[in-house]
């Protein structure tokens, strides 16, 4: 994998069914990284079991070579979990070689196979877990991305992993709070216990709630045809002809906002940063 810098063009033109992409578009226009990734593969090689970052879409594209896709929709997700089905555990590695003892549901599931050839397409929906095999010496394009039909979805996932760190960090809330106890603000921990959660996050995955609502005031802009950054060399802007209807996308967002806006975490209150384009992303609304 490389990055490209700004100045560099693309070498290939993204689909028209999967231009509606919010991640690639704004980290396109505002960062030197993006979504985008060109794998390459010798026969035998596999990724293993996996959900994509945040439970985003993805697409791939073979260039040359014949891989072997297994694909699990959500609802068999329980059944790929390490015994005790909590889904922060471990989930099956190799579909082709599981330990029954260690994953007595998997015998369950049913997954989609599919065999992928050259210059064929594959688009894997929204949080399916999913495994591939090169069977022969392989080249492919592949994307991560979002849009306004997924992004609830991509919420969710999000409160998820903050929980996850949340919980995986008590130990560091707990001396924060106890520090704090005597001092004449004794809440004054929260503020740094939030950053420390979300910086982790951000290590973790790759974004945080910054970030998330960076990108959707971004997404929204465009699709309100505001004057917003756009980086036409490498990401074009999407027509308007391939999003949905515009009030269906500010329905969309805006349950997401109601939401974050009560969490008992209250992110908005530390992070001033966060506050600012909650700000602009509620004056789109």
């Amino acid at each position: 994998m490389c990055t490209a810098s700004p100045s560099q063009q693309a070498f290939y033109n993204t689909p028209d069914i999967f231009r509606d992409d919010w991640m690639n578009a704004y980290y396109s226009a505002h960062t030197l990284d993006d979504f985008r990734f060109v794998y390459v593969g010798a026969a035998g090689t596999f990724t293993p079991l996996h959900r994509d970052v945040y439970t985003s879409y993805s697409w791939s594209t073979n260039v040359s070579g014949r891989k072997r896709w297994w694909l699990f929709p959500p609802e068999q997700t329980p059944l790929l979990l390490r015994k005790g089905g909590e889904e922060h555990l471990e989930t099956v590695y190799d579909v082709r070689d599981v330990d029954p003892a260690q994953f007595p549901q998997f015998v369950r599931a049913q997954p989609v196979i599919i065999e992928q050839g050259p210059g064929e397409t594959i688009f894997v929906p929204s949080g399916w877990y999913h495994q591939v095999v090169n069977l022969t010496d392989c080249i492919s394009i592949n994307h991560n991305w979002c849009n306004a039909v997924n992004l609830p979805s991509l919420y969710e996932s999000m409160c998820a992993k903050v929980t996850e760190v949340e919980h995986s960090l008590y130990d560091v809330r707990q001396l924060l709070s106890q520090a704090s106890a005597n001092t004449p603000n004794p809440d004054a921990w929260k503020a740094e216990w939030v950053a420390i959660v979300q910086d982790v996050v951000e290590k973790d995955a790759g974004w945080h709630w910054a970030t998330f609502w960076r990108m959707v005031h971004h997404a929204l802009s465009l699709a309100m045809g505001r004057n917003c950054p756009i980086n036409p060399d490498l990401w074009p802007s999407t027509p308007r002809e391939l999003m949905p209807p515009i009030d269906f996308i500010k329905t969309r967002v805006r349950g997401c906002f109601e939401d974050f806006l009560k969490r008992p975490q209250r992110e908005v209150e530390f992070i001033l940063e966060l506050g600012k384009v909650l700000g602009d992303v509620s004056a789109l609304l």
